[in-house]
């Protein structure tokens, strides 16, 4: 549990470029499950969190929610500890591109990458809330969100130290609220010595019906997915999942 407060301050550089510098300060209570072993890992209790994230991003991109054309850039590094105080001492810094490009008519193809890394300094340790997570529909679709990272001998998804994750999709207008979206998702998050290689990458490969409701403003996602790694040893590799947002 986290109570807190952010202050950023925003402004067009030149053109569609802009910069912003976020200040958050915030105290987080942790507490894990009878017989976790993460405790012994990360610990536990109280701890006061202060870090900077200046960030700098282009966006053409005509829609949030029905992107047709468009490219995103962006750019930003979070600096956490030293001079700003507080129980963590971190670094992560973060990229991301997007395009939407109009292909056959109305249709459109949109791809989209984000790498990520955390490096703890000042003989301090990179704490478990701040690790990569990948999985769920902001990432790997049809995988379960945050289910994918570095697993210890008893099951627990630890986190990454470094996340890397690419989308393409293909989306088809099918009329009114309704778009049929053909996806391929890929990436993984890994530990700070591991190297990403197409053997140990998470894809997720499928189709899903995305429906916009003009009073909530948001889209509800059904999920077809094949995935070519299962989590668990019980698990199939062909998942259905329903999401709601971006």
């Amino acid at each position: 549990k986290a109570i807190g407060l952010d202050l950023t301050l925003g402004a067009r550089i030149f053109g569609y470029w802009r910069a912003s510098a976020t200040y958050n300060i915030q105290k987080l209570n942790v507490s894990y499950a009878a017989g976790s072993t993460l405790s012994s890992l990360y610990g536990s209790g109280a701890f006061y969190e202060s870090s900077i994230t200046p960030m700098i991003y282009r966006s053409t991109i005509d829609s949030p929610l029905t992107p047709t054309h468009g490219t995103l850039y962006s750019a930003s590094v979070k600096f956490a500890g030293s001079f700003l105080g507080g129980d963590i001492n971190i670094i992560k810094p973060q990229i991301e591109f997007a395009h939407y490009q109009p292909f056959l008519g109305k249709n459109v193809i949109g791809v989209h990458i984000d790498y990520e890394v955390i490096k703890a300094y000042h003989s301090s340790y990179v704490p478990y809330w701040e690790k990569s997570f990948l999985g769920g529909e902001r990432s790997i679709r049809g995988y379960e969100v945050y289910s994918i990272g570095p697993r210890n001998e008893s099951g627990y998804n630890l986190g990454g130290s470094k996340s890397l994750f690419f989308n393409a999709e293909y989306i088809i207008p099918v009329g009114g609220p309704l778009y049929a979206v053909v996806f391929y998702d890929v990436g993984n998050a890994l530990n700070a010595g591991e190297k990403f290689s197409r053997k140990n990458m998470y894809t997720s490969t499928g189709i899903e019906a995305r429906i916009f409701v003009p009073a909530l403003r948001v889209p509800f996602r059904l999920i077809f997915a094949y995935n070519n790694r299962p989590i668990y040893p019980n698990d199939g590799n062909f998942k259905f999942r329903f999401a709601v947002g971006t």
